[in-house]
């Protein structure tokens, strides 16, 4: 795997040796800076302090001719970056034991790059007049105790294959299909099928059980009886998942069953109240508290709402987020949701938790569409266009 990875990232490589991360002391963050347009710059690193981000902006796609330097302004890792409208690249520096060297355990990423697949190549960030942007830039690579950068476990779970197939004799009722890792640290994914059976699980690359289930009694809980069909367990192979692949894995044929052992709280279900935008990026996030600051984790839904996740059983808060433009950030003319939130300002709008038991088996959970994000960045209510009224003077006349 690591081979295949070197591979794939030698323009990355390329662009950190020339961008001076490998060869040079990490540049002091720069006091007096321009008047200029605003960029808010977030690096994402799970379960890492970002206090030592640093934001390198280049005016070349090389990362060769540094414009200027911009410090985090704490451990969430952002800063302000204040430039002339132009065009620019920026690559994050996390100095992870604030030394102001680049050495082991430092962080690298740059805006653009989402993705250690294919062959990515860092794209321009804009800057207008007038404008506040912002910009969200995943740490992808690390460096070594030899000092190349390598990407990061994080980055390669990011990475997916694409399972396809189908599922039948399920009824009218909601399937999920979970893909279980072989590995212990591996993590689980899940995708509910379309009404039509159909389905694609995207996952990261590696071998995993397949299990389909629909709840068959109703009673939101895996257990004996509900509809099962499942691939890899036993003395069968598992399937494997390759990166940027897809794999037909053809029929699955629900019957009733026992529920296997070590499947993990399932839930899935779909955004409603509005028509999602061809192309959007679906998040549905799960927070440990009612004022979703504490987000514990996330699943991607599919463009049309559907999604599907298997989180440790908790009680959750669930907040979903669409991206129009698949931009990677939020912005003006965005939409939000909340569990349990039917219309953002009434009276009862508080989002209503959501408990997760052990063997949870949660196929109709609905998350409506109410906001839209402002130009101001505030939540507006979403209020969906109204259904025609009928046309009175053509009823009197049909009378």
């Amino acid at each position: 795997m690591r081979r295949a990875l070197t591979i794939l990232l030698p323009a990355l490589l390329t662009i950190a040796a020339a961008g001076g991360f490998c060869q040079q002391e990490i540049d002091e963050p720069q006091p007096d800076v321009e008047q200029g347009e605003v960029v808010v710059a977030k690096a994402i690193w799970p379960d890492h302090d970002l206090g030592g981000a640093v934001y390198r902006v280049f005016a070349d796609p090389n990362m060769r001719e540094l414009v200027d330097t911009f410090p985090a302004g704490g451990s969430e890792g952002t800063g302000l970056l204040v430039l002339r409208p132009g065009e620019y690249y920026v690559m994050a520096v996390v100095d992870a034991n604030d030394n102001n060297r680049p050495d082991a355990g430092d962080g690298l990423g740059f805006y653009g790059v989402d993705s250690i697949s294919g062959n990515p190549r860092p794209t321009p960030l804009t800057v207008e007049e007038n404008s506040v942007a912002t910009i969200v830039i995943p740490i992808l690579l690390q460096l070594s105790t030899e000092g190349r950068p390598e990407p990061l476990p994080w980055a390669i779970a990011q990475t997916r294959g694409t399972l396809v197939g189908s599922v039948t004799e399920a009824g009218d009722r909601p399937v999920v299909i979970v893909a279980l890792p072989v590995a212990e640290d591996g993590a689980s994914f899940a995708t509910l099928a379309r009404p039509d059976g159909a389905f694609a699980l995207r996952a990261a690359p590696g071998a995993y059980r397949l299990i389909a289930i629909a709840d068959s009694n109703g009673d939101e809980r895996a257990s004996a009886g509900d509809l099962i069909a499942m691939r890899g367990w036993g003395d069968e192979e598992p399937t494997t998942v390759t990166m940027d692949a897809e794999l037909a894995i053809g029929e699955l044929v629900l019957s009733a069953g026992e529920v296997p052992e070590g499947l993990p709280p399932i839930v899935a279900g779909q955004v409603t109240g509005a028509e999602l935008p061809a192309g959007a990026a679906v998040k549905v996030s799960f927070c440990a508290d009612a004022a979703m600051q504490v987000e514990v984790s996330s699943a991607q839904g599919s463009s049309d709402g559907r999604f599907a996740a298997t989180p440790q059983a908790a009680t959750y808060y669930l907040r979903v987020t669409v991206d129009r433009e698949d931009d990677g950030r939020l912005g003006s003319g965005d939409m939000v949701g909340f569990y349990g939130v039917e219309d953002l300002g009434a009276e009862d709008d508080a989002p209503e938790p959501l408990p997760m038991a052990p063997d949870a088996l949660l196929t109709g959970v609905e998350i409506p569409i109410t906001a839209t994000i402002g130009e101001n960045g505030r939540l507006r209510p979403y209020r969906q266009a109204p259904a025609a009224e009928p046309n009175a003077e053509a009823d009197a006349a049909g009378e």
